[in-house]
């Protein structure tokens, strides 16, 4: 999930704690309402932390995306030692690969981290 992604979850969150105490400040609320507005920014926070989760740790390879994009690559290196690598599913090879090697068996994967935000843009 993208930084944007977030920022809108945090926005829905922010939205959904002000109409709370709006409901509060002018009446009685349907006890089903109520829960379900107690209980929806739960769930986004929930959403929002497992997308944090995913984006910063190591994840089983059989969730790696195979569209073709950069993503970073846990692999058995020499002396039995592991280490990450950037790589990418090979649509014609059918396995993973990298810059630097034609094809890997990575154990698990994480995405990139975005770019930093230069001066140019």
């Amino acid at each position: 999930m993208d930084k944007q992604r977030l920022d809108e979850i945090k926005a829905e969150l922010d939205r959904l704690a002000e109409n709370d105490v709006n409901q509060l400040t002018t009446g009685f609320v349907h006890k089903r309402q109520s829960t379900y507005h107690a209980l929806h920014p739960l769930v986004m926070c929930c959403e929002l932390l497992k997308a944090y989760e995913q984006a910063t740790t190591w994840q089983d390879i059989d969730t790696a995306p195979k569209g073709g994009q950069d993503i970073l690559l846990w692999i058995k290196g020499e002396n039995d030692s592991y280490r990450w690598v950037v790589g990418y599913w090979g649509k014609y090879s059918g396995a993973w690969v990298t810059d630097d090697i034609d094809e890997v068996s990575p154990t698990h994967w994480m995405p990139l981290p975005k770019p930093p935000v230069t001066e140019e843009g």
